[in-house]
């Protein structure tokens, strides 16, 4: 291993020491009500081994796969909810990192992915620190993102095999089925995205062509599918907080 392999190594081993540090001696300041609810679902879903719980009302809509069910796996082993909150971060800061080195490394800038991946474990700002590398909010979506679009790199700008196409486009229909399960966020995250890129690309070639159109038709059925689960299976199987229960007069007069 040379020297420039030992110094970016060391580098992210430092940003997650860094990271470690601000979590654990700024638990109490960081830590607020949504984020100490999400602990509580996960101790629960540990208690009665469930992946959904009827014993919970979720909030704005139901997460099939969250930063609760990591925790749900530590409170197997440990009650404290620091120690499970920090062994929580630590396994999505992992998970982050390596969807954000992989992704780089698709996108062919191998010589500074690691650098690359790095930068978006900084808390550059109060607000990343809070939803994404504390809090761990929406960690699961912008794997998925990556994910889907280093996927959607490898089918447009190199040269793959039929059998590699396909292989793609069922991970990336994976992911949008995920992300279907997951609530309506990942309209916004994948399927706008990809579709402007879609229009893009026959405004330059002035023509419709299967090759670009059909990725984009089967990740919006595999997420529309998802999501109907979601809203009309587990939505009615389910409590969760919407529009018709999200009002005054559903709570008490303090």
């Amino acid at each position: 291993m040379n020297k420039s392999k030992i110094k970016k190594i060391s580098g992210v081993a430092l940003i997650f020491v860094l990271l470690f540090a601000i979590s654990w001696y700024l638990y109490e300041y960081l830590i607020n009500s949504d984020m100490a609810a999400e602990l509580i679902l996960g101790k629960l879903l540990a208690k009665n081994n469930e992946i959904l719980t009827k014993e919970w009302c979720y909030s704005t809509e139901i997460r099939v796969i969250y930063m609760s069910h990591v925790a749900a796996f530590f409170f197997k082993f440990c009650n404290n909810f620091k120690i499970v909150r920090m062994l929580t971060n630590v396994t999505l800061w992992t998970i982050l990192f390596a969807s954000l080195s992989y992704f780089f490394m698709v996108i062919q800038n191998k010589k500074s992915f690691i650098v690359g991946a790095s930068f978006f474990l900084l808390p550059v700002s109060i607000n990343w620190l809070l939803f994404v590398l504390f809090g761990g909010f929406y960690t699961f979506q912008i794997v998925g993102m990556l994910l889907y679009f280093a996927w959607l790199y490898r089918l447009e700008y190199t040269e793959v095999s039929r059998m590699s196409r396909i292989r793609y486009i069922f991970l990336m229909v994976v992911i949008s089925g995920v992300m279907g399960l997951a609530g309506p966020r990942g309209i916004l995250i994948i399927l706008v995205p990809h579709g402007c890129y879609v229009i893009w690309k026959i405004l330059q070639t002035k023509k419709v062509m299967i090759r670009e159109i059909l990725p984009i038709l089967c990740t919006t059925f595999a997420y529309g599918i998802c999501f109907l689960v979601n809203m009309c299976i587990f939505g009615r199987t389910y409590s969760f907080m919407n529009h018709a229960t999200m009002t005054y007069c559903n709570y008490p007069v303090m």
